[in-house]
Parts: C-alpha cells; sequence; structure tokens
C-alpha cells in the first residue's frame, strides 16, 4: 500500500514538473521571439474603464503598449489606427503616445516608449466579455486580445493602491520589509509588486504579506528586443509607465499611488497619521485638487550599525535630493486619466498641490543613501519614522517570518554589491548610448549569486508584450 502511495505521488511530482517546464518554455520562446521593428505595436494590456474613474468621461477600453517613438501610427494617425471589432460593431481608437521621455532625448539612442488607446464602446456590448477583437486599420491584419473587466465589474476600493515599478534582480529583504513593515501598520491601503527577478527569500517575504492581504505579486514579462538585442531599457527609465498604468486600470481604486521600496511617507507633527486619513481630509478641504504631492528628500540612518534590533530602521538624516524633485503624488482616479513615477500625465509642477514640507516628507532611502555617514559635516534634520513601540513590534514580526517563513535561516546583512556589480559590468554600449542594460548579458553574471525567481518562468504571468 505504502509503494502505491509513494508511485502516485512520484506521478503527481512528474506532472506538475512536466507543466512548469512546459509553461516557462512557452514563456520563454516567445519572449525570445519577440522583436520590435519600427511599425510594430506590442501590446500589454485592455481594460474596461470603471464608471468612477476620469477616463470613462471619453473612454470605455483603454489599451496600454510599447512600439518606436517614430511608428506609422503617429505620423499618420488619420489611416494608421487601430479598431475594435465587437460582434461586428467597429470602434475607431487613435494609439498615442503617453508622454515623451526617451523619444525627445537625442543622445540616448533608446526608441521604445509607452503608448495607449482608447476606444468608447457601449457598455452593453463589453458586459461578460473576456476578450476583444483588435483591427490595423492600414494592414487589416485582427487579433484578439484578453479583456481585463476586474476593476470595472467591482466596488471601488476606499483606499489607496500603490503601484511599483518593476523589481530587477531585487534581493534586499531588509529594505523590503522595512517597506512592508511600513505600510503595514497604516490603514485602507493595498501594495501591486511587479517583478521581473527577486531572490528566493525576498519572494517567499512577499508572499507572506501577500497571504496577509496586503500585497498583489505580478510577474513581468521581457520587453521586446532592440537592434538584435534583449535590452532592457526601462530599468531605471520610463517604460514601468505600462505597468503602472495597468495597475491603475486592474483594480477599481479611490486613490493610487507609485512608488518604490526604498520611500516612505513621513509626517512630523502627526507620527501617528495615516496616509489615507490625511490624503481624504487634503481632498475634502479642496474638492477640485487632481492629486496630493509630497516633496522628496534623501534619508540617511542615524543608527548606522545594522542589527535585528532594527534600532537603524528607526530615525534617519534627512537633507535635500537633488534628483527626484518632482515628489511623489497620491492621486484621485476619479480626477485623472493616467499616472507617471512622481505626478499624474500630463501635469507639470506649477499644477500640483504639494503638501508643506513642515508637515510631511517623502523619505528617500535607498542603499546608497542611508548607509552614507553625514554626522558631523553640517547640521542635519532628523526623522522618526518609528517609534519605539514600532520598532519592537518589527522585530517581533522579523523574528516570526524568520522561523516560519524561513526556517531561521534568514541571513541579517545589507549588501549593495548586486546593483553596483550592475552598474559597473553590465550596460551595453555601441556608438550611441543606449538605455541600460542588456537582461540576457546580465543574466550569466547575477544568476551566480543568489537564488533567482524569474517573473518569465512563472505559470501565473497573465501578460506579455504581444506584437500587433
Amino acid at each position: 500500500m505504502m509503494i502505491k502511495i509513494l508511485l502516485a505521488l512520484l506521478f503527481l511530482y512528474q506532472i506538475l514538473i512536466v507543466n512548469a517546464l512546459n509553461c516557462q518554455l512557452k514563456n520563454t520562446r516567445f519572449i525570445t521571439n519577440n522583436t520590435a521593428n519600427y511599425d510594430s505595436l506590442h501590446i500589454y494590456s485592455f481594460h474596461v474603464v470603471p464608471k468612477n474613474y476620469y477616463a470613462s468621461k471619453y473612454a470605455t477600453v483603454k489599451g496600454f503598449m510599447v512600439a518606436y517613438c517614430d511608428n506609422k501610427y503617429t505620423r499618420n494617425p488619420r489611416k494608421e489606427y487601430l479598431i475594435a471589432d465587437i460582434d461586428g460593431k467597429k470602434f475607431n481608437g487613435i494609439v498615442k503616445i503617453m508622454q515623451y521621455s526617451f523619444c525627445a532625448l537625442k543622445y540616448i539612442n533608446c526608441r521604445l516608449e509607452i503608448f495607449y488607446v482608447d476606444f468608447n464602446i457601449p457598455r452593453n456590448l463589453l458586459v461578460n466579455r473576456e476578450n476583444i477583437t483588435i483591427i490595423d486599420n492600414g494592414s487589416k491584419k485582427k487579433r484578439v486580445f484578453k479583456l481585463s473587466s476586474e476593476a470595472a465589474n467591482s466596488e471601488v476600493y476606499d483606499g489607496i493602491t500603490i503601484c511599483t515599478p518593476t523589481l530587477y534582480w531585487y534581493n534586499n529583504w531588509i529594505q523590503m520589509f522595512t517597506f512592508l513593515e511600513y505600510w503595514r501598520k497604516q490603514s485602507n491601503v493595498h501594495i501591486v509588486i511587479h517583478y521581473r527577478g527577486m531572490s528566493s527569500n525576498v519572494f517567499k517575504l512577499i508572499n507572506y504579506y501577500k497571504d496577509l492581504g496586503l500585497v498583489t505579486l505580478i510577474p513581468t514579462p521581457a520587453l521586446p528586443k532592440q537592434k538584435g538585442k534583449n535590452i532592457e531599457p526601462f530599468i531605471f527609465g520610463f517604460g514601468g509607465k505600462v505597468y503602472l498604468n495597468s495597475c491603475m486600470y486592474s483594480k477599481n481604486t479611490k486613490y493610487v499611488l507609485a512608488m518604490d521600496s526604498d520611500e516612505y511617507i513621513h509626517f512630523f507633527k502627526n507620527k501617528t497619521q495615516h496616509v489615507y486619513d490625511f490624503v481624504e481630509k487634503e481632498v475634502k478641504l479642496r474638492p477640485y485638487l487632481k492629486s496630493v504631492n509630497f516633496k522628496n528628500v534623501r534619508a540617511s540612518y542615524t543608527h548606522r550599525k545594522i542589527t535585528e534590533t532594527f534600532r537603524f530602521a528607526q530615525r534617519y538624516y534627512y537633507y535635500k535630493d537633488t534628483i527626484n524633485k518632482e515628489g511623489k503624488s497620491v492621486v484621485r482616479t476619479s480626477k485623472v486619466d493616467m499616472i507617471g513615477y512622481h505626478m499624474p500625465v500630463g501635469t507639470s509642477t506649477k499644477q500640483l498641490y504639494r503638501v508643506n514640507n513642515k508637515v510631511a516628507l517623502v523619505l528617500h532611502a535607498r542603499p546608497n543613501y542611508v548607509t552614507v555617514n553625514v554626522k558631523g559635516k553640517r547640521k542635519i534634520p532628523k526623522a522618526l519614522l518609528f517609534d519605539e513601540n514600532e520598532r519592537l513590534v518589527i522585530a517581533k514580526h522579523y523574528n516570526e517570518i524568520k522561523e516560519k517563513i524561513m526556517n531561521g535561516t534568514l541571513k541579517f546583512n545589507y549588501d549593495v554589491k548586486l546593483a553596483n556589480s550592475l552598474k559597473i559590468t553590465d550596460r551595453y554600449k555601441p556608438k550611441k548610448y543606449i538605455c541600460y542594460f542588456d537582461y540576457e548579458e546580465s543574466k550569466k553574471y547575477v544568476s551566480k549569486l543568489e537564488n533567482w525567481i524569474y517573473g518569465e518562468e512563472q505559470c501565473n504571468m497573465e501578460r506579455i508584450f504581444v506584437p500587433f
């Protein structure tokens, strides 16, 4: 009897392994063959727009994609546009660039940008519809794409949805743990984390918070190849906006915030203030607001000894951030069409409502900021992010995760060598500076440093860039 059970378990295990390998091969094969040409669109997602969203004033379906800056759709929009075919009824949509980023920079030889398309289709035709047929008006090419209706069919989430840019080669579990613990103590918040690759420890950690209901974890696909290279041009660039906006339209949310895992909104006068409650109060005082913006500052640990006590995470020196001058914005989906990393798309800094920096700031705690020894150079102000009781709770949660999730094997260190090595070794340098990393070349080097979980190998990857 025991032998039969073991054989059955072995058979089941083999089936699971084969299915996983087939899934990985399918994703990898598709990604490997996905190459951009100058007139192709690479479509990521289509969404039915929730009725309470600003975009519903002129569209019921919104699609996001990447394409070369100079393509037939931008050159001749009167002829080159997309058509949505719903049961024989045709609806036109113009392909538009979301926001000029790389296209406007002549010294960077990177020509993939983020585009979008809007269709105004009667909602009664979209009920229970899972797919949408898209026709290219010029070439008459036709393809069926998945249509996401989840947000449009759900109640409004009375809170803030935090959409993170994609994580590449991410193994900084201390940073991620602190970030998630910060938001865990908040109310009315849900975090959507996108990733291409992360260490197995970070993966286990995030899934713990996923089980708590705080996080949704989404694997993201490779971008289409450029010039024969698997270049990931948007690691630190602007391509993440395709994920940020797909995130915004995947959940019917009252507010949306694009935020990195090394940033914290800190209140000075009321340290128990929740971000959601503060934004609600500001919006009631100023109903016309599109977003509530917080100034960015760089942050360094005042307690530089990094130990399991988590005293290092309590208090920060903060000083001027010379790069991220636009800050971070909690955006009202009822007032804004699309979002960027710092503020709504199409919004200038003059149009922003910025919170007084004596009330609140965004502490930008990047690895190369937090370990800088700024003490003694000048009189620098401090910010208390976690009080003593909160520190004790964090330490308690850390020990629980270490024992229950990591089986007591979690190493407590803070290593930035990985990020630094990528900066040095993995840039692709042709005659013109072309964005950032060749992903496959990076993978040859970085794969030896950690036990990685790759987005393209996940069977739950719902969206990939489909060429059209």
